[in-house]
Parts: C-alpha cells; structure tokens; sequence
C-alpha cells in the first residue's frame, strides 16, 4: 500500500483515483498537494467553512491571486485564478480542469445533499487527474458506480481509543463536547462557564468569522474546553485530544434517531491529529457506548454502503409540470435511489402553488429560471412558508423588470441593519444575510452586484462580530457560579432577553426559556418567577391576529417565528389535538386559553376543507361529502352505486366531483395551503412530515399508501397518480367514447404528461384500455368496467 508521501510525490496517478480511509489519513492534504502539480484544478469540499479553511491553505502556497473560493454565499475568483476550492454544490460544471477532486463521497447517502455527491461521482472528471476522497464505507458502491477506477486504501496515521465516561468536572484537557443541538450546546457550555470559567462554542450555523474567533480561543487556552455540533465532523482540523458525546441521538430532519457506528467514527476521529493518537468517550447523561460500537470506531470497520441517493440530471424545462414529473424520474441502476426530499426540489413544489409564479412560469427560458430561484438556501431551516413567499417575488420580480429592484433589495437589508438582540437573534440575522449574499452572487439578478456583494459581507461581518461578542459574554465568564439572594427573585425581561440582575438566564423562544432551567433550587424558582411573565404573553398571543402565527410542514404551529406548539391526532384529521409546548411554565387555565385560540386558528385556516351543505340533499351525498371532508380531500366511493342527476348536482354546488370510484374536492387541492395539508395527514397518519406535492404523479417512495389517499394520490402499480390529473384523463377519453375502436391524437396523449405505464394503469382505473398500435394510440371500450351510459353504438 502506498504511503501519502508516495502518493504525493508519485506521477503514476492518472485517471479516476479513489482514496478511501477514516479520519486523520491525510486525504484533504494529499488532494491539495496533488493539485498543485497540476498547471490548474479544483476541489469540492462538504462545508463552506472547510472549504475556507482549505482556501487559505492554498492562498498560503501559492498566493492569493491564483485561489478562487467558490461556496454558495462567497465568491473570490482573481482574475488569473487557477486553483479553485468550491463546495461540492458551487462546483464549476462549464469549465474544464486537468485536476478534480471530490472529498467526503460518502455522503451520498445524505437525505438532502446525497444526490449531489452522486452527481459530482458519476459526472466530474478531470482531463488528466480525478480523485475522489471518502470513507471506506464507499468501496463497494463506488466500485460498481465507477468500475474504471483505481481505489486506493489508506490507514489512519494515529490511533483512536475508548476513554469510557467523563463527568464534566474531569474531562481529559483539550476536549471536545459534541451535541446534536443548539439548545443542548448552550446548556453544556452554560454549565462548563460554571466549572471551568469558560467554554468556546461551534455550530454548523455560525459564520466564518464567528467560527474562527470562537476556535481562536480554544486553540490559544484561553478557554480549556470547546462546545460543538457534529459540524466539526467534516474535515474542519482542531488541536483537540479527546472528543466527548453528550448524546448519541439526533433529529435527522425527519425524526430523532440514534446515530450509526460510522457517523460516530467520523465526529471521534477529529480527536488526534497527524501522528498524535487521539481518545473519544461520553460525558453528561449520554448513555455509555456498547461494545460492538466501541471495537467498530477503534478498528475503523462498518458495514458498507449499499445504495445511495440519485437525482435525473437531465432535467425536462419545457414547462413547470414537465421539470416536476422529470425531477420524480426513478434511476435505472439498482445501487440508485430517486431524491425525494432536496430543499429545492421542496422549494419549486412550493412555488408552483403560487398563482403569480405558475402565470409567468411558461416557456423553457422561464422555467430554467424558476428552477434557479428555487436553488436559494433556506439558511434559517424554518421549514414555512416564508421561504417560499421570498422566492416567489424574487421570480415575479425578474420576469417582470429583468432584476430585483434595488428599494426592495435595501428595504430588506435595512431590517437586518441591528446588532442588538442576544444570540438566537443574531444567528438568524446572519442566516437571512447569507441568503442575500448568495443572492448577490447571482450577478445578472441584481443591477449592481460587486456593491451588494459588499454591503452583504459587512453587515455579515458586523452580526458576526456581535455574535461572537454575545457568545463570549455568555459562556466565558470568571465566576464559577451564582449567588441568589434567599429571597424573593427579580427577573427582568428585555426583548426576550432573561436576566437575574446581570445574570443571564436565556431567552424567551415562544413561550418557553431557551435554554432550560436546570432541575435545582435556583433553577425552580427562577421558573416559578416567570410564570406571570409567560402567562402575560400567553394572553398577548391570545388577543394577536390570525397573520402572527404560521405553520411549518411538520405540524409546528409558530408565533414570532417561533415553535409554540404541535400537532398531534385527533377526532378527525380535519380536527387535530393542539398541544402547547410550555404547558407547565404556563398552567393549566393559560395552556387552555392558548390552545382553544390555536384551535379556532387552525379551523379557519382549514375552512377550503369544510364543503357546503344542500338542505335537501340525499343521505348519500351526506357521507360522500363527510368522505371527503374526512379523507382531506378524496374518499373511496366504497358501497355507493351510480348517483342520480339530483346527486350529482348537489355534489357539483358543495364542490365535489367524481371519477371512477372516487369523489374529491379541486379546491382543497388547488386552493390548499400544502404546508397545512402536509402536516394535517403526518398528524393524522401518524408518518414522517413533508410537504405535500401537487405533481401529476409521484412514486411509492413518496409517502406510504395511507398518507398518500389523504394527499389525493391513487395507486397506479408503483406509481401514483393525483386524483385531479385522473379527471382530466377521463373527460379526455370521454370524448373518444363510442366506437368500437378510437384513435386518440399523439399530441393529446403528449399534453397529459404521463408516463406510458401509468397512462395505462389510470385508464384502467377508469375502466377504459389503451394500448399503442405503429406508434399510434388506440381506445378500446371494456364494457365491463363502464356504466351503461357510455356504450353506445358506433358510429357509421
């Protein structure tokens, strides 16, 4: 096996190279060195702030006018640039380069960014030199991804051993804590300002600049213990010694989960750097590691990848349904498994529910914008419908004036112009200025982008300065505790800001304390002097009008963009249980109040569920309309024969109409808000939350069978097929009715834009058959599966 000096100095490495190892084995090092003996090339790296740290290593060597960082909110391209460090998605895919390589490709299993590591495996090559970097992990998945390729193992450079569990107080110098969230991190370094005086803090969503600082005073001593999310997992190099888990579970985005033996290894490993040995453990209330966990993290061994996410890269941008049905292709290869959940894909099903969008969204030039619009990052994760909102009037905007109109551009940015507010605040500032920044980039958007490219990365600076300042001031501090007066306790609260005197407790999220309280003397009464202050603003969130509270997708009810309360099952799907998150902070008669106003709330948000009722119609409409009201949408007409005229028009005026053996309500799937309707079927149905699409079709992969009925979808094999596009269907074939055989136009088959399997298997639904003869298609009547009425005699 070759050494990484030999790999290094070596010229034999031509073509396709993979080069698989754990942590600490020198890829990252051995991909720059690589490229720098090449006349130009690029890497793509998993984490803008691993890309700025390889940028600067670089810019080291070579000086920076020859280094261009490219990441999705910062662009530094020198005129004469020819090494180029990018995040794996900002990529250059219309330039060519001797060298590429790709670091992290295990992460194609990733449920948001997977597809995008697949893409770069199968399609990024370098005309003389290509690597690819990862975990071993990969092996077997990318041997049969890329059979050329050479692969190359290599072993850590230091050993990685079990220290077993830590309490706080004797944590080994120079660790690491790792939480999984940001409440959690602050509650740990709250907690170590007390023992140790001080602790710095590292989360995926700080700056750069933010970052940097806060690492700086880890690496200069100035603090003996660092606080992070498993953002430090990625390649980010840190002088630490021992890395302890504070928990071994995580919210995916999906569900709280515990985390796999590799992902473990990959958060250890930072432990030990180059040829120092390194150590990893628990700490707090995680619970000890099992044994098979420990010897896999040692030995470097974990079960291989078997099959890794895939998006169609040939995308359809004829029309908007045409981009959304060629975004759901499945892959042909068995080790591929189609993306459904990537945040732009989420965010152009969104934007299509958008009437001014759908209206301008014609022809490929307009598509190809939207769907760039759509690739804007939600850097808050909010996961509402504000993101949407934003991106819909930057695409009005830019069809309808070209570029986003400079008032509307500083009237947004003004907002952000405030460094006050403590910690949670700045962050979003931050995360809303990211957003712009990449906005900024996006240079024929804007009429003068090298300024807002300025502005954005000062005020980027400024908040991120603040924030750091915040983060000090809250978790570095020469006290090793509180003294609280024994008697009564003064609180004081300034835009959510807590205070014991100059004591900082949290900050008021919702209706809750972030972080929380501990469990102890001080910690109760603290809580019990907020009561009334929570109560105040549970009565304030009472009396606020219906536009203060928004829905998220996963049933999360938020006030003041922030959660207050979630969805949970209830009577009915249409009547969801509502349950307030501070119920104890606030008692029972406050969580009452606060819930009956969510209650009446969300009735009035589904109010295009609630179909009208006719005085005099029949017993049967009666349960066909409770159908559908229950089935949010669309029920099954189980046990219900053919409706007479009277029904049939009763039904039409409450605004349900049928198909086959189906009755549904358009409005609900036109008129619906779809983050609503998402999270209404995860409450009812119990599965994971997720947006609701309105495509034609969707796979099985989509959702399960249960929520899919709830989303107006109908099995059609392994496809689905909306309730609404089988309509339109079947007044299509309505019309070729009454000859023993029909040819139907090509052109109209073309204008469903269905698949020829699920075109099929939705004309079976109907009771009709199709089939293609010489290319043409031909109706055939299957008078058993057709009522009466529409066998009539052929025409002669």
């Amino acid at each position: 096996m070759p050494s990484i000096h030999e790999l290094v100095t070596g010229d034999g490495l031509r073509g396709v190279t993979a080069v698989l190892g754990p942590t600490n084995t020198g890829k990252t090092h051995l991909a720059i060195e690589r490229m720098l003996r090449h006349r130009s090339g690029m890497i793509g790296l998993p984490l803008r702030l691993l890309a700025r740290e390889v940028y600067e290593r670089v810019v080291d060597r070579v000086g920076e006018s020859q280094v261009a960082l490219v990441t999705g909110e910062e662009k530094r391209i020198p005129q004469r640039a020819r090494y180029f460090i990018c995040t794996v998605e900002a990529m250059l895919q219309d330039r060519v380069f001797p060298f590429i390589a790709v670091d992290e490709i295990q992460l194609m299993t990733h449920r948001t960014r997977g597809h995008v590591f697949t893409d770069r495996v199968l399609r990024a090559r370098g005309t003389v030199e290509t690597m690819f970097l990862g975990s071993p992990t990969a092996r077997s998945v990318f041997a049969e991804m890329v059979p050329q390729a050479e692969i190359i193992s290599q072993p850590r450079l230091s050993r990685l051993r079990h220290a077993g569990h830590h309490t706080l107080k004797r944590l080994p110098p120079r660790s690491a804590i790792v939480a999984f969230s940001a409440a959690q991190v602050y509650e740990i370094a709250e907690r170590l300002r007390r023992k140790y005086g001080g602790a710095a803090v590292v989360l995926g969503a700080l700056s750069p600049r933010t970052r940097n600082a806060q690492v700086a005073m880890y690496e200069s001593g100035e603090v003996p213990v660092l606080v992070a999310t498993d953002a430090i997992g990625m390649g980010l190099n840190l002088d630490i010694n021992h890395v302890a888990f504070a928990d071994t579970r995580k919210f995916d985005g999906r569900t709280r989960r515990d985390l796999h033996d590799d992902e473990l290894a990959q958060i250890a490993g930072r432990a030990g750097r180059f040829l120092k040995d390194g150590t990893f453990g628990t700490t707090g209330d995680a619970d000890a590691l099992e044994f098979e966990t420990i010897e896999a993290i040692e030995q470097h061994h974990f079960p291989p990848i078997k099959r890794v996410w895939w998006r169609n890269p040939e995308l359809n941008f004829s029309s908007l349904d045409g981009l959304l049905q060629s975004l759901d292709e499945p892959p042909m290869r068995r080790r591929l498994k189609r993306m459904p959940d990537a945040d732009d894909h989420a965010a152009l099903t969104g934007l299509s529910h958008i009437d001014e969008v759908r209206d301008r969204a014609v022809g490929e030039e307009r598509v190809r914008l939207l769907w760039s619009v759509a690739g804007i990052p939600d850097y808050r994760k909010r996961l509402t419908g504000d993101h949407a909102r934003l991106l819909g009037q930057v695409f009005v905007q830019l069809c309808d004036g070209g570029c986003l109109a400079p008032d509307w551009v500083d009237e947004r940015l003004d907002r952000l112009e405030r460094i006050e507010g403590e910690i949670g605040a700045l962050m979003t500032r931050i995360a809303h200025v990211r957003t712009w920044t990449f906005i900024a980039h996006k240079e024929e958007w804007v009429g003068d982008p090298l300024a807002l490219q300025a502005r954005a990365r000062r005020l980027e600076d400024r908040l991120s300065d603040a924030l750091h300042e915040r983060l000090t001031a809250r978790f570095v501090d020469d006290r090793m505790g509180i003294v609280v007066p024994s008697g009564s306790m003064q609180i004081a609260i300034n835009n959510g800001e807590v205070r014991l005197g100059e004591h900082y407790l949290g900050r008021i999220r919702g209706l809750m304390l972030d972080p929380p309280l501990s469990d102890n003397d001080m910690g109760r009464r603290a809580a019990k002097a907020l009561t009334r202050p929570l109560q105040a603003m549970a009565m304030e969130l009472v009396g606020a009008p219906d536009e203060a509270l928004t829905l998220s997708f996963d049933g999360r009810i938020l006030w003041r963009e922030e959660p207050i309360a979630m969805m949970r099952r209830g009577k009915t799907p249409l009547e969801p249980n509502i349950v307030v998150m501070a119920a104890e902070a606030l008692g029972s008669a406050h969580e009452a109040a606060v819930a009956l106003r969510l209650s009446r709330w969300l009735m009035a948000r589904t109010a295009v569920w609630r179909l009208r009722r006719m005085g005099k119609a029949s017993r049967r409409v009666g349960q066909v309309l409770d159908g559908v009201e229950a089935g949010l949408g669309m029920t099954h007409l189980d046990g219900i024969a053919k409706f007479r005229t009277d029904e049939r028009a009763n039904l039409r005026r409450a605004g349900v109409q049928t198909i086959g053996r189906w009755a549904f309500a358009s409005k609900v799937f036109t008129s619906g808000d779809p983050a609503l309707h998402g999270a209404l079927v995860a409450a009812w149905t119990q599965s994971a939350p997720r947006p609701i699409p309105r495509t034609p079709t969707t796979t099985s992969r989509t959702f399960d069978a249960n929520a899919a009925m709830f989303a107006g979808y109908i099995a059609v094999g392994r496809e689905y097929i909306h309730v609404t596009k089988l309509h339109d269907l079947g007044r299509l074939l309505q019309r070729f009715r009454g000859a023993s055989v029909s040819t139907i136009p090509t052109e109209k088959i073309q204008e469903t834009g269905l698949k020829t399997i699920v075109l099929k298997g939705a004309a079976g639904l109907l009771g009709d058959t199709l089939v293609q003869v010489a290319g043409e298609w031909k109706w055939v009547p299957s008078p058993e599966g057709r009522s009466k009425s529409s066998r009539k005699k052929p025409t002669r």
